[in-house]
């Protein structure tokens, strides 16, 4: 038996779907092969059953449907292709395709509900995990007691920006709370284009900028958060886009 056939039995092997003799000569030609070629056979007979396989046992039902379904393909075939023959009765081995053929439907029956059910919950796993390391960098972001004011504390006022420029689509939003030594400044949406960077200002009645409250920041069109100085009560605040020397101001908010 060849190193081809020998692996094409040990897939089949391994899936339960040898009749008595081919598992016989199967078993005989393993037996009968070095060292290094059974080590071969052994792993790739691990990654079909291990890797491609639910922990289930196909019942007999399944195995004689799939087996049935391939059987009247074949016949099939055979009679709409005149240049193909396809001998099923005295032949000792099928054919390397019908092995094939069959694995592959066999697999698909078999393992599409528990491959959804493991895909499904890893997806659920990795989630829960995201979830729960962006609240542990929310929470060292804010400071634990910024973090528990924002949520429980009614003394902490949100303050929403108002877009000034049509057909601006960023959020922008100041959190104060008397007790912090300065207001956490919150944005969302924010266009991200090289070259063009983002500032928090002081403005005056005429909307003139008059104090800068932060560093430009390059936008990464997520959410992004910066702590800001002290705002007094009545504070004009204003988003502008920074492109060199060029500010444009984007939205404004009254503290």
């Amino acid at each position: 038996m060849m190193l081809q056939q020998l692996l094409e039995n040990a897939h089949m092997d391994a899936l339960g779907l040898l009749d008595p003799g081919d598992q016989a000569a199967f078993e005989k030609a393993y037996a009968g092969a070095p060292p290094a070629v059974k080590a071969v056979v052994r792993e790739e007979q691990a990654r079909w059953a291990d890797s491609f396989l639910p922990d289930v046992e196909p019942s007999p039902e399944l195995r004689e449907r799939v087996l049935a379904a391939v059987n009247a393909a074949m016949l099939e075939a055979g009679q709409t292709a005149e240049h193909e023959h396809v001998e099923l009765r005295g032949a000792r081995r099928v054919p390397s395709w019908w092995r094939a053929a069959a694995v592959a439907s066999l697999s698909v029956c078999v393992i599409v509900s528990g491959a959804f059910y493991v895909v499904f919950n890893s997806n659920q796993t990795l989630a829960q995990r995201i979830s729960d390391d962006l609240t542990k960098e929310f929470w060292t972001t804010l400071g634990g007691q910024q973090m528990r004011d924002s949520i429980f504390s009614p003394r902490v006022a949100h303050v929403r920006f108002e877009p000034v420029q049509p057909g601006f689509e960023g959020e922008a939003v100041v959190w104060t709370h008397p007790d912090w030594d300065g207001a956490r400044f919150y944005c969302t949406g924010l266009q991200a284009v090289s070259g063009e960077r983002y500032q928090v200002v002081v403005l005056d009645e005429e909307n003139v900028v008059v104090d800068d409250l932060n560093q430009p920041f390059e936008s990464t069109a997520q959410v992004q958060t910066f702590q800001v100085p002290r705002l007094a009560s009545g504070t004009r605040l204003g988003l502008v886009r920074v492109v060199g020397e060029a500010r444009t101001l984007l939205m404004v908010a009254t503290v």
